[in-house]
């Protein structure tokens, strides 16, 4: 957030991204939040709205990154999936796609470049969380073989979520591992409960954003003590989201 010049706590951000997380549940795709927080970071700074949806958009190509790293990671050991005997090859694609992924970055976001690596560190940890829960909800449903081919359909259909087709996302996971379900053996029941429990968690997670819908303007995000400047020099107070 510094290198935007949003010098946010994050209790702040946090409420932001929970109200965004409340939107993308409705909207195709799950990217009318993120359109939502760009129009923020424009009404309560200085900051372009070009720039603020520049900073959503690398935070999606980041997060797809560090989706196709832990497919990478684990589709290795899965037997199903082809070139099981050359594991070398996921590496090679992993290091490769990492190279694209960096140049991209360093090419079309340069202001970030200093943060590149941190930023990338964070998007595996919180993949790798996504990741996690997935597990969890596997053992909740007792599955006991074909793990690792689970997880990589879980982590494809992630993909697949974040494309704008569906609304929230729904349809294309369940989809997704319908069919990564027939190509890997995997049972149909697992994938497609797995898959609904997962969308229903991130219904109720999502849903706690409906508080900050209604309890404050959608730009009142700023520090009271230090509001937006007019173009005129002057300032006006809009609030904020501290209750």
């Amino acid at each position: 957030m510094n290198w935007l010049g949003l010098n946010w706590t994050f209790p702040q951000q946090a409420r932001l991204y929970l109200l965004g997380m409340f939107y993308n549940l409705f909207l195709p795709g799950g990217i009318g939040g993120d359109g939502y927080k760009a129009f923020i970071y424009q009404k309560t700074s200085v900051l372009s709205l070009k720039k603020g949806l520049s900073a959503l958009l690398l935070d999606r190509i980041s997060g797809v990154w560090a989706l196709a790293v832990w497919v990478v990671i684990l589709a290795a050991f899965v037997v199903e999936l082809p070139f099981y005997e050359r594991p070398w090859m996921y590496v090679i694609a992993g290091i490769l796609g990492s190279i694209g992924y960096g140049l991209l970055v360093y090419l079309l976001f340069k202001n970030t470049w200093g943060n590149f690596w941190k930023g990338s560190l964070l998007s595996l940890g919180v993949q790798g969380a996504q990741l996690l829960s997935a597990l969890f909800l596997l053992w909740s449903l007792h599955a006991e073989q074909d793990i690792l081919g689970y997880l990589v359909v879980f982590l494809i259909s992630s993909v697949a979520a974040v494309l704008p087709l569906t609304i929230g996302g729904m349809g294309s996971r369940e989809i997704t591992f319908y069919y990564g379900s027939l190509w890997l053996g995997l049972d149909q029941t697992i994938s497609l409960g797995i898959s609904l429990l997962f969308f229903a968690l991130t219904a109720l997670v999502s849903f706690i954003g409906v508080y900050y819908h209604f309890r404050k303007p959608i730009w009142a995000i700023t520090d009271p003590a230090t509001p937006k400047p007019n173009s005129d020099g002057t300032t006006v107070d809009h609030g904020s989201l501290d209750e």
